[in-house]
């Protein structure tokens, strides 16, 4: 009988709990800051994610190398160490290559941002994968055992710990320089904890010591990440930078000119009349006597300021995101009327709530790409918009593109979002204008703007007959109307045909096929599959379709609910505590696990992905309830989690090796699994089968992995 020593073994779960918050923190962290650089959609997650897991599980993959013998604890004390350095130089690498590859202005394309996301990682992920395998192996070694499974279940752990701890502290009362403080101190001390429990040299723990206290005396002095974020900036002084809930918020000044910008992308300005007027008085010039208003988003001070050219009654202001109204004030001014009241609360659920009903409502919100927002241009949204407004009632919102040059992706979304509008409304518009903008009403539409705002003594700078003529817009709008596929499908919640071409819209800026896209993601999956043996097959399988049930779930959640953005940390924490209850719960189901028992898990596997379409059907029933849906979401996300848990412990149980060989394996292909799913849902599945046929999809490719199995006749995988 081996005695185990105590103090090492907790120095060891204290490096792989600690391991498991680092890797979810800095994952989140990574994910909004990409999604700031990349001014990016649910793609750009796609993208991050799929190459956040191929990272770390070829990590895994080179962790292995190594032989753990005595040298292994000093192999996990210098991983430890430079998981903990690497996140910061890694930001800091993120805004300097943005500013100095891309010129201001320039979205990164498609394979840009591949190749800049997977360079940025690289090192962070590698090491973190690494990580992994090094402590599989001691932790094993220290037990005479494997002990995968319980490292597996131990970092899920920690990553549960990471979710929640992230969510409700420290975005919340920590920017995003002191969070990596806070993980760089983590790793620091983790190292330090683990050397003095295996009885390193002092010079070791006093170096560890002594380079933690110089890491956060360099972070206190100097503001480095301001210093990168101003790199993207050029030409204008940051005034103020804010990290949310929601996302990143900055004011910059260029000149006599104040601009904020939400999570990198420009929102609006403080000289920008023109399209103030064209967005309040192409709508409120409409209606003979408008009296309630709906302001959903947008530039409270500059429009308000043209609606009380009107003899308004009563407007409302509806924005999700309080911080945004916050800086408003500050920097723009909030006009302070008895008329005004403003509501912080997601749009949808206002609408939903209300009992009021407007003569006008204004949607001054970013176009459908990204599922943000494409839930707002969608057929069940623009039901509810009808539901409150007055008879003769009016809804406007700008669209991409200008009224000189419409191309074809542009005129495809064009026709997707009059044809969806014309589902509902019996009248739709299109007014060119500095930008365009699409009115719908079941009244009489006109483009007699200008004649309309003379008639009724308006004065306007630009909406006015010196800035518009009302001729030439009726001509161009009834141009593109003409121009417009008739038979484009309607943008539905649960199949957004806008956000799928929006995608396609991006690729073509870049000259790109989606087609070639789809080719290369599916030479990679069979690729893998070749690759793999048999029970690193199955986790593969398991890992794409717990991948695809969770981006599936995440982009239901953001289309019902909006703010995905917060809530992104505690779905992974759902996951990762089904992955630890899953080991657990392997280990007590049987002492040792059976072929029969193994394809009886994956096929619970593959059954997760069919409640999925369970929830839609039941949200469509119209019975249930805004807490029953998250409740919903969040178990499928947990009952994924738990059957993969138990999966990756019996595919360990199964496949044979060495400790470190057999651990480096089934993380490898769990992850890289992973990986293509959620690239692969995302980019082919989605688009061209829609969620239903794509839970069909995953779970017969289950069901055909199991056949294999089967039909090979081992024991042993």
């Amino acid at each position: 009988m081996y005695k185990i020593s105590i103090k090492k073994e907790n120095s060891l779960q204290a490096s792989i709990i600690i391991a498991g918050f680092t890797a979810l923190t800095v994952q989140v962290v990574f994910l909004r800051n990409f999604l700031i650089i990349l001014n990016g959609n649910e793609l750009v997650i796609g993208i991050i994610l799929s190459n956040w897991m191929l990272l770390t599980g070829f990590g895994a993959y080179l962790g292995q190398v190594h032989v753990f013998k005595k040298s292994s604890i000093n192999h996990i004390i210098v991983t430890q160490l430079f998981t903990g350095l690497l996140p910061p130089i890694s930001f800091l690498a993120l805004y300097f290559a943005k500013a100095y590859f891309f010129a201001p202005g320039v979205l990164p394309g498609f394979y840009d941002s591949w190749v800049l996301s997977l360079l940025i990682m690289a090192p962070f992920c590698i090491l973190s994968g690494a990580l992994f395998t090094f402590l599989v192996g001691a932790y094993s070694q220290l037990h005479f055992n494997s002990r995968a499974a319980q490292v597996y279940a131990l970092e899920a752990l920690g990553s549960v710990a990471g979710s929640i701890i992230f969510t409700f502290l420290l975005i919340r009362f920590f920017d995003l320089p002191e969070i990596l403080i806070v993980v760089s101190s983590a790793n620091f001390a983790t190292a330090i904890l683990v050397s003095i429990a295996w009885e390193k040299k002092p010079g070791i723990k006093h170096t560890l010591f002594i380079g933690l206290l110089m890491w956060v005396l360099l972070h206190w002095v100097f503001d480095w990440f301001a210093f990168a974020r101003a790199s993207n900036y050029k030409g204008q002084i940051i005034i103020e930078n804010r990290d949310t809930p929601y996302g990143n918020l900055t004011i910059t000044r260029s000149g006599d000119q104040l601009n904020l910008f939400e999570n990198g992308m420009a929102v609006y300005s403080s000289a920008n009349d023109a399209a103030n007027e064209e967005c309040v008085h192409f709508a409120m010039a409409q209606h003979l006597f408008p009296k309630n208003v709906l302001i959903i988003s947008g530039n409270i001070s500059g429009l308000y300021h043209e609606i009380e050219k009107y003899q308004i009654e009563h407007v409302d202001y509806v924005g999700v995101n309080k911080d945004i109204i916050e800086i408003t004030g500050n920097y723009f001014g909030i006009p302070h009327n008895d008329h005004l009241n403003i509501h912080h609360l997601d749009p949808r659920l206002f609408i939903k709530k209300s009992n009021d009903f407007y003569d006008v409502i204004l949607m001054n919100l970013p176009p459908p790409a990204s599922l943000q927002f494409n839930r707002f241009y969608t057929k069940e949204f623009f039901e509810m918009i009808k539901t409150r407004l007055s008879p003769g009632g009016i809804l406007s919102f700008q669209v991409e593109g200008n009224s000189n040059y419409v191309g074809d992706e542009m005129m495809d979304l064009y026709a997707i979002q009059i044809r969806t509008l014309k589902s509902v409304f019996n009248n739709v518009l299109i007014i060119p204008g500095a930008s365009n903008y699409l009115l719908a009403s079941d009244s009489v539409l006109s483009y007699r703007i200008a004649l309309a705002v003379e008639t009724r003594g308006i004065k306007n700078q630009f909406v006015n007959k010196y800035y518009l003529d009302d001729e030439l817009i009726e001509m161009r709008g009834n141009e593109i109307l003409y121009h417009l596929d008739q038979d484009a499908k309607v943008n539905l919640d649960f199949y957004p045909v806008a956000y799928f071409k929006r995608i396609s819209y991006w690729l073509s800026w870049y000259n790109i096929g989606i087609q070639w896209v789809i080719i290369g993601v599916s030479m990679v999956l069979l690729l893998f599959m070749v690759l793999f043996r048999l029970s690193g097959k199955a986790m593969f399988t398991a890992g794409f379709t717990a991948s695809s049930v969770s981006v599936m779930v995440l982009l239901i959640f953001q289309i019902l609910f909006g703010y995905l953005f917060q809530s992104l940390a505690l779905f992974i924490a759902a996951f990762m505590g089904g992955l630890a209850f899953g080991v657990w719960l392997s280990v007590k189901i049987v002492k040792r696990v059976s072929i029969t028992q193994f394809l009886v898990n994956q096929l619970l596997v593959g059954m997760s992905v069919l409640l999925v379409p369970v929830f839609i059907g039941f949200y469509k029933t119209g019975i249930s309830f805004d807490l029953f849906n998250q409740f919903f979401l969040f178990a499928i996300i947990l009952f994924s989690g738990i059957v993969t848990g138990v999966q990756f412990s019996w595919s360990s149980d199964l496949s044979q090796g060495s400790f470190e060989s057999k651990a480096a394996k089934i993380y490898g292909a769990d992850l890289i699994g992973s990986a293509i799913g959620a690239l692969f849902t995302v980019i082919v599945l989605l688009p061209a089968f829609g969620i239903l046929y794509t839970c069909v999809i995953i779970f017969m490719i289950n069901v055909l992995m199991i056949g294999w199995i089967r039909v090979s006749g081992k024991r042993y995988l």
